[in-house]
């Protein structure tokens, strides 16, 4: 066929030789402009497919030839011609695209991929083509980042939840689209990976679902069953904090404080940002009494707070009353123990109840709640069953871990002198704690102590007194350097003195007892029996009044009691002391010449039947006309140790309260300096006051009619 006038010859011609003296650039171009036309042919303009044509450049295989009807019905320079503006379409395409990829991931070399489309295509621009050693270096660089990446991956999927899953699942398949075929190493270990994040997703779902049937049950108040939920989401899920500090919540309520702590630290140690976790585990401190520790974690989740802007939130207010209750129970413990050291058993008590409200498991508090019961019960030294069920209390509800707290009120008890208390406590703590050479001598000591006071009070209730003195004295011998124990043993001295009329030896006992121990008042309450036997009524009233009025608020029932029995038997001994003088004035004033004389009255009475007033008639019809006749204040001022204060005011000695008052009325009228103008008045006052403020209170009136005898 002759081709047309427009087609000539030597330009067909020279245009076959234009090309056929193509470089090799100009020849992977024509094979790239049939490429590129076959794939906008057959799949349109898509860039995925494109890169997969020019991957398959890369690595060797040569393209889908262009179809022979579609070529023979073009020139060659139309061809050529077309080809090119192709071309240029294909590349700005490619750039665009490749450009918007890398805004919106970023620099894919940081992701591990390291694949650059546009530096790898190296079409048209300044960066010259790479050749076959270069494009295999850079293969074996994108390789090793990609296994990399992947590795990091593998190392952080057992501590991954859901979302980081997903998002990791979705960078290894986009990294696998971009990886070539030849690198099968990073394809299959990929693969490998992929199975494994899914069953790491389906565990952490089987592991959220315990979660969820734990929180239904706590807040159902079945905290074992929480409890048991918890530990199989954590199984399932061991790297997780929240599970961790779920348990640590339901051990609380179901009081396993230890247990608390030890899930709250490892929640603590996977998160260390965890506030909630801090939290119960200060809430599970406080409950163990361990203040300190409660301290320092609430400060930290304070802290926390404040710098992540939570001060008004949840946590950081529950973290503020948690430290007011801590401040509760340290004052309240601190309180006890002031208690306990004075001796005040029920108020020690109370104090450390308060303290076990807000730590139910505080060794200490309960260790005090238990020892001051010691206090309570008078005389423990004779209860043997009392000291008995104390200390088993004691073994069963604080143990080995109270051991410390149990030594230390033992000591206190021996240096408040409760000698037997002190050793069964000793005895109780030396069985679990490792003893020293000063230990044991303290140990020896309280035995050999409580030892000779058994014997002691053995001997006395036998009514062996004098063999009880005697182990008294060996006792005070060994504790001499304890001041009030030695007052104590001193005080059982003088009451076997007492026992056996000794009241003079009883009475230095006791001054020794008060020298060495002021604050000992029993010692008082003896010396006040003392002087009641030695007659010296006053006295004894003087000191059972000093008890009364200075240690009242020390006094226990047992102490009042042996008060008012030591106040009956003065009573009784000041009635009979009264009853002894009466008679003998009655002897005086009788005698045998006066014995005569009433019987002759009594003969004249039975002759005339008139009978003579009685003696005790007489005499009260004297006492009266005495205080009728010495009614006048003025003569009485030169009487002073004479008149009383009933003859001042013109009363008996049985005078009733208003009967006084009405008395000193009348009296303070007659004789006041503003209506008296005698220059004696103002002392006549002044003693009929005095004699006012005496008679009127109870209690001097009570001395002031013992000092008459």
């Amino acid at each position: 066929m002759i081709p047309p006038r427009k087609w000539k010859t030597p330009r067909a011609l020279k245009t076959s030789k234009f090309i056929g003296s193509q470089s090799k650039s100009t020849t992977e171009e024509n094979v790239l402009e049939s490429s590129m036309m076959s794939i906008e042919d057959e799949q349109g303009s898509d860039s995925e497919h494109v890169h997969i044509n020019l991957d398959g450049l890369d690595s060797g295989r040569s393209p889908e030839p262009m179809d022979d009807r579609k070529r023979s019905n073009q020139s060659p320079a139309t061809a050529l011609f077309a080809a090119r503006k192709r071309m240029r379409l294909a590349q700005s395409t490619i750039k665009k695209k490749s450009e918007a990829k890398a805004g919106k991931q970023g620099d894919t070399t940081t992701r591990g991929v390291g694949f650059d489309a546009g530096k790898k295509l190296n079409f048209g621009g300044d960066v010259p083509p790479e050749n076959e050693a270069q494009s295999t270096a850079r293969l074996a660089v994108e390789s090793k980042q990609r296994m990399e990446r992947l590795e990091s991956f593998e190392k952080a999927a057992s501590s991954m939840d859901a979302l980081m899953i997903q998002q990791v699942e979705s960078e290894i398949l986009s990294m696998k689209r971009e990886c070539p075929f030849s690198d099968t190493a990073f394809l299959h270990r990929s693969t490998q990976l992929l199975v494994a994040l899914n069953q790491r997703a389906s565990i952490l779902q089987k592991a959220d679902e315990f979660k969820s049937r734990g929180s239904s049950l706590y807040r159902a108040q079945q905290y074992l069953e929480a409890e048991q939920a918890y530990t199989q989401a954590i199984q399932l899920d061991p790297g997780r904090a929240v599970h961790y500090s779920n348990r640590a919540a339901a051990l609380i309520m179901l009081g396993r404080f230890a247990e608390a702590i030890e899930d709250c630290n490892t929640a603590t140690s996977l998160d260390p940002l965890f506030a909630r976790a801090h939290l119960r585990s200060a809430r599970a401190s406080l409950s163990m009494g361990d203040a300190f520790t409660t301290y320092h974690k609430l400060n930290k989740v304070m802290r926390m707070q404040e710098e992540q802007g939570n001060v008004g939130g949840e946590v950081f207010r529950e973290a503020s009353e948690m430290a007011a209750q801590a401040k509760v129970f340290t004052d309240a413990l601190d309180q006890a123990e002031i208690h306990f050291q004075n001796e005040d058993g029920e108020g020690a008590g109370k104090k450390a109840l308060e303290a076990l409200r807000v730590a139910p498991a505080s060794i200490r508090a309960r260790t005090l709640e238990v020892v001051s019961r010691l206090l309570t019960a008078p005389k423990a030294e004779e209860n043997a069953e009392l000291l008995e069920s104390i200390v088993r209390e004691l073994e069963s509800s604080v143990g080995r871990a109270g051991y410390l707290d149990i030594y230390k009120y033992a000591t206190i008890l021996w240096n408040r002198a409760y000698i037997t208390e002190a050793a069964a406590l000793l005895k109780l703590s030396q069985g679990w704690m490792p003893i020293d050479a000063k230990e044991r001598r303290i140990w020896e000591l309280v035995r050999d102590v409580e030892d000779f006071l058994k014997r002691a009070r053995r001997l006395r209730r036998e009514g062996r007194y004098e063999d009880s003195l005697r182990f008294c004295d060996q006792a005070m011998n060994l504790c001499s350097q304890n001041d009030l124990l030695w007052a104590k043993i001193c005080i059982l001295r003088a009451n076997l003195n007492v026992l056996m009329s000794r009241y003079s030896e009883a009475e230095q006992d006791c001054y020794q007892a008060i020298k060495r121990a002021p604050q000992f008042f029993v010692a008082r309450i003896v010396l006040a029996r003392a002087l009641a036997g030695l007659g010296r009524f006053s006295e004894a009233e003087k000191e059972i009044l000093f008890v009364e009025t200075g240690f009242a608020l020390l006094l226990k029932r047992n102490h009042r009691d042996e008060l008012h029995e030591v106040r009956e038997d003065i009573k009784a001994k000041v009635a009979a002391a009264a009853a002894s003088s009466k008679s003998k004035q009655q002897q005086q004033h009788h005698g045998p010449r006066g014995e005569h004389f009433s019987q002759k009255q009594t003969s004249q009475a039975k002759a005339t039947g008139v009978h003579p007033p009685s003696s005790s008639a007489s005499a009260a019809g004297a006492s009266k006309a005495k205080v009728n006749d010495e009614n006048d204040m003025f003569a009485f001022l030169n009487q002073k140790h004479k008149v009383t204060h009933y003859m001042v005011l013109g009363v008996e000695r049985n005078a009733t309260k208003e009967e006084i008052r009405k008395a000193y009325k009348s009296k303070a009228l007659r004789y006041h300096p503003d209506k008296n103008k005698d220059p004696r008045a103002p002392e006549a006052f002044k003693r009929i006051a005095e004699a006012m403020t005496i008679v009127s209170s109870p209690t001097k009136r009570r001395l002031y009619d013992i000092s008459l005898y």
